[in-house]
């Protein structure tokens, strides 16, 4: 006859007849942190590893583990025993599988309990595969890193030893106690309980705990930390006078070989870099060090020996060398210019002794300068040949103006007198050869003006004059030329009398020039010639009303032979070197030409002069110059009004 306990397994092991392992029941195969098969109906069977009630009112769940994995149970609304389930009960468990806070959970809808097991052991609880120590009874050694109270309990904040952390819990109001008072930092403790989880955020990693059942899950490993500590402290304070002494001195070697290796590679890398040959050698030539650029210049490579320097230097200098190591040695430091290399290029060498390992070298710094030596002597022979040209140039001139200036006036003089001796019908072709010859003389002096400014052969005679007095005489000379044309002329300013140290006749000219240019390029109104003073200096300022000159012309208004009007259509006569003369005969007297314009309005020049000495008493002076003297703003136009002279 079947006894009672018979029947009861006879039950258990019928209903658990369909049950999964519980490894299967929680897969993950999508790898998302939540069993595929959440929401199924599952069945499982296995042993209690603890009873229920263990963890107290709020930790009521009971646990079932089989070979494969453990798993939380969920028991309202389930069918249970008449009785608790104690721990080492055999379990099957039918119902829904769920998923919270991280943890897998069989929401029960009924629970068998059969015969009695050995309660399961402690696995080794593994941080590198906490999933799989879930729902399991573990054991778990490590480090207490801190503690700390929340509202449902107390947790202990264990470091194992792959560095993993993990929570040991325990619920307030379990039945067995569990205090951490005896327990802190720095202990190394041992630890049995259910693997569980606290985390309700995706992916489910964080806050692994361990659920201890009693006190006797909590145990001291090996001596406590203070006796650790006391005996490392003491240990330490030893160690660490030691090291203090040492890390000092290693720290000072450390800088000074990081500053000499620094300081080395600077100046390896500024001499390998130079362009100028750098070689240390002594006094019988023998090289013992040169960068690259010296290498170049000796005619070796990279990795060749260096060769002596004395067999390298060009033979009508190395007297010259002998003497300069001489030199170098008696005094410290000497130069010179050597021919090198089998090129036979020329170097300028600075030499001064300096000391290496201990022996007395010289350091030689070697540039090369064929090419600037070449360049050099290109330009002192072209500038001699363009002087040469421009002296020629102005000879010839000079001599051909005179050659034909001597005919010609004998023309004009002859056709002054046929002017007198035939009748009227004829005057037309006499006055002809009149103007143009007296056109052509008038060319003719200009270009000798110009040849002879060019050949510096023109000297001023400067003397104490009134400047109005000669504005008014040369003015006075033009104002027939003015008025055949239509034109007014007339000199203003103030004072009477503008003192000044000129030479006359340059004075003349440049009023001639600037008046008559005035006047030819003048169709309506007049000329106005205002003399006055302004900071310590002379101005004679024409102003027409004339075409004016156009902007773009304005930087070349003071050049020889240039003109706005160019060619056989040109609408004025003349050689453009009116005011190329002008500019020049200012120049020698230190003076100073501006001009303003406005196509149409009309054309100002002005002119300074210093109250004394002019500053150039030649041409020789005037030409060292070697630029243009026109103010900056001669070279365009200005819409700014001039300054008017005292």
């Amino acid at each position: 006859m079947m006894t009672a306990r018979a029947l009861a397994l006879l039950v258990v092991a019928a209903s658990g007849a369909g049950a999964q392992p519980i490894a299967d029941v929680v897969a993950d195969l999508n790898r998302d942190g939540v069993p595929d098969r959440v929401g199924a109906d599952v069945v499982v069977s296995g042993v209690a590893p603890v009873s229920e009630g263990t963890f107290g009112e709020l930790g009521t769940a009971l646990y079932v583990q089989d070979e494969t994995g453990g798993l939380a149970v969920g028991l309202d609304g389930a069918q249970v025993p008449d009785r608790p389930v104690a721990a080492g009960d055999e379990l099957v468990v039918t119902g829904t599988l769920a998923f919270r806070a991280g943890v897998s959970v069989v929401e029960a809808r009924e629970v068998r309990v059969g015969g009695r097991r050995a309660v399961p052991r402690p696995t080794p609880y593994s941080a590198a595969a906490p999933d799989e120590a879930e729902g399991r009874l573990v054991r778990a050694e490590g480090t207490v890193v801190g503690r700390s109270q929340v509202d449902v309990g107390e947790a202990l904040l264990l470091s194992l030893d792959d560095m993993s952390l993990v929570v040991v819990f325990t619920f307030d109001g379990q039945p067995s106690a569990v205090s951490y008072d005896g327990f802190q930092a720095g202990d190394r403790i041992g630890v049995t309980g259910i693997a569980g989880q606290y985390d309700r955020t995706p992916p489910y990693v964080d806050s692994r705990q361990i659920y201890p059942r009693g006190p006797s899950d909590l145990s001291m490993v090996g001596l406590p930390s203070w006796v650790y500590k006391r005996v490392a402290l003491g240990a330490i304070a030893v160690l660490l006078a030691a090291l203090a002494v040492v890390a000092a001195l290693r720290v000072q070697v450390r800088r000074r070989v990081a500053a000499l290796r620094e300081s080395e590679d600077r100046y390896e890398t500024l001499v390998e870099r130079a362009s100028d040959s750098v070689i240390v050698h002594d006094t019988h030539g023998t090289v013992s060090h040169a960068n690259r650029a010296a290498r170049r210049a000796l005619g070796v490579t990279d990795d060749a020996p260096l060769p002596p320097i004395f067999p390298l230097v060009a033979d009508d200098d190395l007297p010259a060398m002998h003497e300069h190591i001489a030199e170098v040695m008696r005094t410290g430091n000497a130069r010179m210019d050597i021919h090198l290399g089998a090129a036979g290029r020329e170097f300028e060498v600075e030499s001064q002794t300096v000391e290496v390992g201990g022996r007395r070298q010289i350091l030689s710094l070697a540039r090369d300068v064929s090419a600037r030596r070449d360049y050099e002597r290109g330009l002192i022979e072209a500038r001699e040949q363009a002087e040469e040209a421009a002296r020629s140039k102005s000879a010839f001139l000079a001599n051909m103006s005179h050659e034909i200036r001597t005919p010609l006036t004998a023309v004009i003089g002859f056709a002054e007198l046929l002017q007198e001796e035939v009748g009227e019908e004829h005057h037309d072709l006499t006055g002809a050869i009149m103007t143009g010859g007296r056109r052509l003389l008038t060319t003719l002096n200009s270009v000798l003006d110009v040849a002879s400014l060019d050949a510096r052969r023109h000297t001023l005679r400067p003397a104490p004059m009134d400047v109005r007095a000669e504005v008014v005489e040369a003015v006075s000379l033009l104002r027939p030329l003015a008025l055949q044309r239509g034109l007014t002329v007339e000199v203003t300013g103030r004072p009477d009398s503008v003192p000044a140290v000129l030479d006359a006749g340059a004075l003349d000219r440049i009023v001639t020039n600037l008046v008559g240019n005035a006047i030819k390029f003048t169709e309506h109104g007049g000329v106005t010639v205002e003399v006055g003073v302004r900071d310590a200096a002379a101005v004679v300022r024409v102003r027409d009303t004339g075409v004016g000159i156009p902007e773009a012309f304005l930087p070349d208004l003071f050049t020889e032979f240039r003109q706005q009007s160019e060619g056989f259509g040109r609408s004025h006569e003349g050689t453009g070197l009116g005011l190329a003369i002008t500019r020049r005969l200012v120049d020698l007297m230190g003076g100073e030409i501006r001009v303003w314009s406005r196509v149409g309005e009309g054309t100002l020049f002005e002119v300074t002069f210093p109250l004394g000495e002019p500053a150039a008493q030649d041409a020789t002076a005037a030409t060292a110059t070697g630029h243009a003297i026109v103010r900056a703003n001669a070279g365009r136009t200005t819409r700014e009004r001039p300054p008017v002279p005292a």
